[in-house]
C-alpha cells in the first residue's frame, strides 16, 4: 500500500477531469478494483486513465462502492435503451 505522502503525488493524463467512475473488475484467479478517469485534453480529445486501488485517496476508497454500484446500473440501463432503439 502507497503512503499519504504518494498518494499526493498522483499521475494522470494532463486536462480537465469529466467524470470519473469505478468498475470492479475480475478473471479466474484474480480480482481488482480500479477507479476510471475521463480527461478531456486541450487539442478537444478525450483520454480514459485509471487510478489503481493502492494509488487511492481514503475518499475514494469510500466513495467506490457507491460509484461502482451506479455505474453498473447506469449500464445496463444504457444497453438496455440500445436494445430497445435496435426494434
Amino acid at each position: 500500500m502507497t503512503t499519504k505522502s504518494q498518494r499526493n503525488r498522483l499521475k494522470l493524463v494532463e486536462g480537465r477531469v469529466v467524470t470519473a467512475w469505478a468498475e470492479f473488475a475480475e478473471g479466474p484467479g484474480w480480482c481488482n478494483s480500479p477507479l476510471w478517469v475521463l480527461i478531456h485534453l486541450k487539442d478537444g480529445s478525450y483520454a480514459v486513465d485509471c487510478i489503481q486501488p493502492d494509488d487511492q485517496t481514503a475518499e475514494m476508497l469510500h466513495l467506490y462502492r457507491v460509484s461502482a454500484a451506479i455505474s453498473a446500473e447506469m449500464v445496463g440501463a444504457v444497453r438496455r435503451a440500445k436494445e430497445a432503439s435496435r426494434g
